[in-house]
C-alpha cells in the first residue's frame, strides 16, 4: 500500500484562478502597467501558473514583492509572500513556505486586515499538513475558519472544511473526514465555475472510499474528477487523481488501466517537479506492476520511489519549522507584556510625584534606578546561559528529530519490501497440503532476510529448499529476490526436475543477472534442494555448501553437499544429485547455517552442529510439530540476552 497523498485547497488572496486565455492578456498588458495595479497584475500571474508551471509562479512572485518592497505597498507584499509560500509547498520545500507565510502573517495582523490574516494561517496550516503535523494543521486551520465565519466568507469556510476532511483522513479517521466532505459539497455546488473545486472534492472522496474498499464507489468519483481538473488546468491535483486511480483500477483486475493512469501521473509529476508526489508516483508504478507480477519493473520503480522520498525531509525538520510560528506568537505576546508593564510604570510614577516630595522621590528613584541596574546586569547573565542552553536543547531536539523521520522513512521502505520478499514465499496452507507432516522454522534477523525457504510443485515433481543468500537484512533480501526468481524459472520456464541441474542453471541465471552493467557481483547463495517424485515418492537431492540430513530406522544419516556456492566461483563444477534410498515414515531436514552459528549458553559460545544433530535424533519420537517447538524453545534459551547473529531457516517433513 502507498504512503497517504497530501491534497489540499489553497485559495490565494480570495482571487479566481484565471484561465490561460486571462493569464495571456494579463501578460500582454503587463509592461504597460505600474505602480499597485502591477504588483497585483504580477500576483494574479503568479496566482495562476501554480499549478502548471512553478518556474513562471516563482518569476511572477519575486517581481511583485520586489516592487511592493520598494513602494511599501503592503497588501502586495503580503501577496507576494502567500504566492511564494504556496509554491514553496508545491516544491516539497515546507521551511521556506513556512518562513514565508509566517512573514505574510505578521504584515496582515499589523494592518488588522481579517481575510488576509485568515489566508496566512490558511498557507501555515497547508505546509504543516504535507509535514504530517496534523495537531498544528488542524489548529491553524481553525485559526483561519474563525476569521472566515466573521467575514461570511462561505468559499474558504468550504476549503477549510475540505482541509480538515484531508487531515482525518490521513490519520485513517475516515468517517470523521467524511463529515467534513459532506459540509464543503454543498457550498461547492452553489458556485459558479467550480471544476476546480469539484475535481479535487471528487479526488479526495474517491480516494476515501479507495480506502474503505468500496472500489466500484471510488472508481465512479475518480472518473468524475478528470474532465473537472482538466477544465480547470489543474495539473498538479490531476497528477495526485492519476496516482490514486490506479489503486482501483488494480483492485477490479483492470491492470492495463491501472497501468495507463500510473504512467500518466509519472509524466505529470516529472513536468510539475513536485517530489513528495513524484515519489508516490514512482511507489504507484512499482505497484502496478507487482499486480503484473513484472519483478523487474516493480523494484525498480520502488527504488526510484525511496531514492525520491528520502531526499523531501532532508533539509526539512519538524522542529525548526514549528519553532518559526512559536517563535512568533511569543514575539507578539512579549509586545503585548512590554506595553502593559510600560502603563503600570507610568501610572505609579504619576501617583508618586503626587504623593511624596521631592526629595523623598529622589532618592526612591535613585534606589529604584541602582537596583535596575543591579537586576538588569543579574538578569543578563542568567538570560545569557538560558539561551545558551535552549540552544543546546533546539539541537538536540532537532538531531534527534531528524533521526526519527530518518529512521521511520528507512522503517516504512524496508517494511515494504518486507512485503515484497514474503510474495516469493510459500504460504504454509500449500505446503501443508503437498507435505502434511512437516514443520517450518523461519526466523530472520532483522525486518527482512537473506534467508529464504523455496516450496513448488509442477505435474510430477515437489521441489523445497532451505536457501541462505550472502548478507542478511536489505542486502540479503535483495539477492534472495534475485536467487529465488532463479530457481522459480528453472522449474516452470526450463521445465528442470533433477536437483544438480537446478543449481546448475540457477548459478548460471545469477551470473548473468549480476553481471549487467560489467559490474562484479560476488553475491549468491548456500542451498539444500530436494525434489520428490509425486508417484514414485522418489528423493533426490543435491547441495550448495549445505548438507542433508534425514532419520531412518532411528538413525540420522548426512549427505554431503558440492563445496560451491551458487555464485562466482574460481573453478566451478556441475552440481552432484543423489538418489537417497529411504523406507517410509523417513524425516528429512533441510537448513541453513543460522541455527548452528548462533552464540549463546554459560560461556557464549556458538550452539554449532554437532548440538543440532544431537537434538534432532533425542527428539526423533515425536510428532515433527512438537520438534519444532522444541527447536524454538532451545534456541531463545540458547542466545539468551545476546543479539541474533544471523537468519535461521530450519525444515522438516516426513516421508
Amino acid at each position: 500500500m502507498r504512503k497517504v497523498l497530501i491534497i489540499f485547497f489553497c485559495l490565494l488572496m480570495g482571487r479566481a484562478i484565471a484561465q490561460q486565455s486571462v493569464a495571456d492578456s494579463l501578460e500582454a498588458v503587463l509592461p504597460s502597467l505600474n505602480g499597485e495595479k502591477k504588483i497585483n497584475t504580477l500576483n494574479d500571474l503568479a496566482d495562476y501558473y501554480h499549478r502548471n508551471d512553478e518556474t513562471k509562479s516563482d518569476k511572477y512572485a519575486n517581481e511583485a514583492l520586489a516592487l511592493s518592497l520598494k513602494l511599501d505597498y503592503k497588501k502586495g507584499i503580503i501577496a507576494s509572500y502567500s504566492n511564494l509560500a504556496y509554491s514553496k509547498i508545491q516544491q516539497s520545500a515546507y521551511k521556506e513556505s513556512l518562513d514565508f507565510s509566517i512573514k505574510a502573517l505578521k504584515i496582515a495582523e499589523s494592518i488588522k486586515d481579517k481575510h488576509l490574516t485568515a489566508e496566512a494561517y490558511t498557507n501555515i496550516a497547508n505546509a504543516y499538513l504535507n509535514m504530517f503535523n496534523f495537531e498544528l494543521a488542524d489548529k491553524n486551520y481553525l485559526y483561519a475558519a474563525k476569521f472566515y465565519g466573521e467575514l461570511g466568507d462561505s468559499l474558504n469556510v468550504a476549503i477549510i472544511y475540505t482541509n480538515l476532511a484531508v487531515s482525518f483522513d490521513n490519520r485513517e479517521m475516515l468517517d470523521s473526514a467524511l463529515v467534513y466532505y459532506n459540509k464543503s459539497l454543498p457550498i461547492y455546488l452553489k458556485m459558479k465555475n467550480n471544476a476546480r473545486y469539484l475535481g479535487l472534492w471528487y479526488t479526495n472522496v474517491g480516494d476515501l472510499f479507495r480506502k474503505q474498499k468500496k472500489y466500484p464507489e471510488a472508481l465512479d468519483y475518480q472518473i468524475k474528477a478528470e474532465p473537472l481538473l482538466i477544465e480547470a488546468q489543474d495539473n498538479f491535483t490531476l497528477m495526485v487523481l492519476y496516482s490514486g486511480i490506479p489503486y482501483t483500477y488494480s483492485k477490479l483486475g483492470q491492470h492495463q488501466k491501472a497501468l495507463e493512469y500510473a504512467n500518466k501521473s509519472v509524466a505529470l509529476g516529472l513536468q510539475l517537479g513536485s517530489k513528495r508526489e513524484l515519489s508516490y508516483s514512482f511507489m504507484t508504478l512499482a505497484d502496478v506492476y507487482a499486480g503484473k507480477n513484472d519483478l523487474k519493473n516493480e523494484i525498480k520503480y520502488l527504488r526510484r520511489h525511496i531514492e525520491l522520498s528520502d531526499s523531501v525531509f532532508t533539509e526539512e525538520t519538524g522542529d525548526a519549522i514549528t519553532e518559526m510560528q512559536s517563535k512568533y506568537e511569543s514575539e507578539k505576546k512579549e509586545k503585548e507584556i512590554e506595553l502593559l508593564n510600560k502603563d503600570k510604570q507610568l501610572q505609579s510614577i504619576e501617583i508618586e510625584r503626587h504623593e511624596t516630595s521631592r526629595y523623598f522621590y529622589i532618592g526612591i528613584v535613585s534606589l529604584a534606578l541602582l537596583l535596575i541596574i543591579v537586576l538588569a546586569f543579574a538578569f543578563k547573565n542568567k538570560n545569557k546561559a538560558n539561551h545558551l542552553l535552549r540552544n543546546q536543547k533546539s539541537e538536540i531536539q532537532h538531531q534527534k528529530l531528524v533521526v526519527d523521520i530518518k529512521n521511520k522513512e528507512i522503517t516504512d521502505s524496508i517494511n515494504y519490501a518486507k512485503r515484497l520478499q514474503q510474495a516469493i514465499l510459500a504460504t504454509r496452507e500449500e505446503i501443508n497440503s503437498y507435505l502434511p507432516d512437516n514443520f517450518l522454522y523461519y526466523k530472520p534477523k532483522d525486518i527482512v532476510a537473506g534467508d529464504f525457504y523455496f516450496f513448488e510443485t509442477i505435474d510430477t515433481h515437489i521441489f523445497y529448499a532451505a536457501a541462505d543468500c550472502t548478507g542478511h537484512g536489505v542486502p540479503g533480501a535483495m539477492v534472495s529476490v534475485v536467487c529465488a526468481n532463479a530457481l522459480s524459472r528453472c522449474v516452470k520456464e526450463f521445465k528442470l526436475s533433477d536437483p544438480g541441474r537446478i543449481l546448475d542453471k540457477t548459478r548460471e541465471l545469477v551470473l548473468e543477472t549480476f553481471s549487467k552493467n560489467n559490474n562484479e557481483v560476488k553475491d549468491g547463495m548456500d542451498i539444500s534442494l530436494i525434489a520428490i517424485e509425486k508417484e514414485t515418492k522418489k528423493v533426490f537431492w543435491s547441495g550448495a555448501n549445505n548438507p542433508l540430513w534425514y532419520i531412518t530406522e532411528n538413525e540420522l544419516k548426512e549427505i554431503k553437499p558440492n563445496k560451491q556456492p551458487i555464485g562466482k566461483t574460481d573453478q566451478p563444477v556441475p552440481f552432484t544429485t543423489h538418489e537417497i534410498n529411504h523406507i517410509q515414515g523417513t524425516v528429512f531436514y533441510l537448513f541453513t547455517d543460522g541455527y548452528a552459528d548462533q552464540f549463546g549458553g554459560e560461556k557464549g559460545k556458538k550452539f554449532k552442529y554437532k548440538q543440532l544433530q544431537a537434538t534432532l535424533v533425542d527428539n526423533k519420537h515425536l510428532p515433527l510439530k512438537e520438534q519444532a517447538d522444541i527447536l524454538k524453545q532451545k534456541f531463545v534459551q540458547w542466545k539468551g540476552n545476546l543479539e541474533q547473529v544471523d537468519d535461521v531457516c530450519v525444515i522438516g517433513f516426513r516421508l
